[in-house]
């Protein structure tokens, strides 16, 4: 919540519907949502995406956008590990706004299931690469790495370079494959850039990473970053270019 209130009025974020730290006011916090027609269920620190949800509403109940129904005592448990995470300095959980992506970036996984995002990796203002994380059947439609989701790697001029999953090179979205992603210019390229530049120049840290996708509108949303991202799940292309772009920021610098 202290990231979106500091970036507030500078790039567009998604709405948070309620934000919990103490268990004794989960009622209050879950009752959030009973209006929803779908949201998003996170925790702050986002255990590699573990628990995240996306949910809808079918009449009273609620449905994970797959259509898998869940009932409401499982997150009072999910609530419950996540605010006793004995590692985590100041747990908390959230119910946030879904923000669908743009038809043109929804294509690449050919479905209006799941919600995907790009995580944008930059160096002093920089842009080294960005990872497009989309939803697919094998993933239950969530667009997160450890649940197998593919990804695309995009090179910091906006070109897609590589399709993988985990550390697998495709030449596809496994949903559809006969659509070869390989040289294609990334959509809202310009979109996606200029939000993550704007962060960076926010938080002047040296390395960090930026979740975000571009809306139906066209519009960049902002969704959190990170201040110590990892290079996991990245192809030997990608990180040859990232290293290059290191190299070469040191001998501009001296």
């Amino acid at each position: 919540m202290a990231f979106k209130k500091f970036i507030s009025g500078t790039v567009k974020i998604p709405n948070t519907y309620s934000f919990l730290t103490d268990l004794k006011d989960y009622d209050t916090f879950w009752k959030a949502q009973e209006g929803l027609k779908e949201f998003v269920f996170k925790p702050n620190h986002l255990s590699c995406g573990k628990f995240i949800y996306v949910l809808q509403r079918d009449g009273k109940r609620l449905i994970e956008h797959d259509g898998t129904p869940i009932r409401d005592e499982r997150f009072r448990n999910i609530t419950t590990q996540v605010l006793l995470t004995p590692s985590i300095r100041r747990p908390a959980v959230m119910l946030e706004e879904t923000i669908h992506s743009h038809p043109e970036i929804r294509k690449f996984w050919g479905t209006d299931q799941g919600i995907g995002d790009m995580r944008l990796f930059i160096l002093y203002d920089e842009i080294l690469y960005g990872k497009l994380r989309m939803p697919a059947k094998q993933s239950r439609y969530y667009a997160n790495v450890t649940r197998n989701a593919p990804c695309i790697h995009v090179s910091n001029t906006g070109i897609i370079e590589d399709t993988y999953i985990m550390d697998n090179t495709l030449r596809a979205h496994p949903d559809v494959p006969d659509r070869n992603l390989i040289g294609l210019e990334m959509p809202f390229w310009k979109q996606f850039a200029e939000a993550g530049t704007t962060i960076a120049k926010l938080f002047k840290v040296p390395f960090h990473s930026v979740d975000l996708t571009v809306d139906e509108k066209g519009e960049a949303v902002v969704i959190e970053s990170e201040f110590t991202p990892t290079l996991t799940h990245i192809t030997p292309r990608g990180f040859a270019e990232i290293m290059k772009i290191v190299q070469d920021h040191h001998q501009s610098t001296g």
